[in-house]
């Protein structure tokens, strides 16, 4: 089944949609591609089990006419045994869900192929999210997701490819997500020279600073947050340990934690993203600023008195931003999160909603920030 105008000869079914994660690029997308068949590389989609494109319904532009603007339509299709419904009291877990938006926009910025003028080999990176808006939690039932993908405009600079989207993911009852974002496509040498965000002094000396209390294991079965989502062992727990805590730290005085993972070459991440182009997927690292925060409500003593706790994660309704400018590669050693307190609401016996601000180091550089993000639990129905 081809997709887009008559005579393009990019295919939009499953098979073609794998063939863009592990297969031959021609296969993905048609003669075009057919450079990248051979030794040269070029972006491509995740592979399973970190595959969330099911097929392309429609495309408005023409395959390698690096349009403005454009449209794509795609679907995922929402598997009522997936695995990832292990990792989060039956809800998708975060990362899952960004990366569900963000996958659509791999694709069409390939089928566009901004990179063509582009000579050696090409990697696809997310670098800002702005506006995403969790509507609705997805469940194991919730079916077929349309994702409506607007490609809104590109820019070159420095001889890298900046492309800009706005992401619609719904269903037949509705939105269930909100996206914009954008991304670039970069040569491997331009990779390897990021110097990340900006740091300062201050911020060094917090992230190395002493703590008041000894450091938590999570490596055997989660230790005392074992009741945390995806803290046991699952795939989705991207931390070994709490490094730090202050019961009062952060601006507000509300409290921060500081949590670490150990990078390991083979984890499974790096083999399913992607493919000759191995990197811990961006989602993963919005989900340790999530565990981190869940972690930081548990110590600071915010479950006690709710009973069952239910988690929202995030909250529905509340905007995320990121910026991210770095990678985390296999050949890294470690990364270190931290998540400060910015506000909370606590309903006695019902609920704590926890406003956070995140950021995230790769081997002393920081590569990730989240300046406001919300998590809340509640008493089960």
């Amino acid at each position: 089944r081809y997709v887009g105008p008559e005579g393009s000869d990019v295919r939009g079914d499953h098979k073609a949609m794998l063939s863009c994660a592990w297969g031959r690029p021609s296969d993905a997308f048609g003669k075009m591609f057919t450079r990248y068949d051979g030794a040269t590389k070029c972006p491509r989609l995740p592979g399973p089990p970190y595959h969330f494109v099911s097929s392309v319904l429609s495309v408005d532009v023409a395959p390698g006419s690096a349009p403005n603007e454009g449209t794509l339509v795609s679907t995922f299709e929402v598997e009522p045994d997936a695995w990832y419904f292990d990792e989060g009291q039956g809800h998708m877990p975060f990362a899952v869900i960004v990366e569900a938006l963000l996958q659509p926009c791999g694709w069409f910025a390939s089928y566009c192929n901004f990179f063509a003028d582009t000579e050696g080999d090409v990697a696809f990176r997310n670098l800002d999210g702005e506006n995403c808006i969790l509507h609705r939690p997805i469940k194991p039932d919730m079916g077929t997701l349309t994702l409506t993908t607007k490609l809104t405009r590109f820019a070159k600079a420095g001889g890298t490819s900046i492309v800009f989207f706005e992401v619609l993911c719904e269903n037949d009852d509705g939105p269930v997500m909100t996206l914009e974002t954008d991304f670039g496509f970069f040569s491997p040498q331009i990779l390897e020279d990021q110097r990340g965000l900006p740091m300062t002094e201050e911020m060094r000396a917090r992230r190395d600073a002493e703590s008041p209390v000894p450091e938590l294991s999570l490596l055997d079965g989660g230790g005392e947050l074992a009741h945390l989502p995806g803290m046991k062992s699952g795939m989705m727990r991207m931390l070994d340990k709490v490094t730090g805590f202050w019961n009062e730290g952060g601006e507000a005085g509300l409290g921060r934690i500081r949590t670490w993972q150990e990078i390991h070459y083979d984890a499974w991440y790096f083999k399913a993203h992607f493919f000759e182009d191995p990197v811990q997927p961006g989602s993963l690292g919005l989900e340790a600023l999530i565990q981190s925060a869940r972690a930081l409500v548990h110590m600071k003593g915010w479950l006690e008195g709710i009973d069952n706790p239910v988690w929202e994660h995030p909250v529905v309704g509340f905007p995320l931003s990121w910026k991210y400018r770095g990678q985390v590669v296999p050949k890294r050693n470690e990364v270190v999160t931290e998540v400060e307190a910015l506000k909370v609401e606590i309903v006695e016996g019902e609920s704590v909603t926890v406003e956070v601000f995140g950021t995230q180091w790769v081997d002393g550089l920081r590569i990730y920030e989240v300046p406001s993000f919300a998590v809340r639990v509640r008493a089960a129905d």
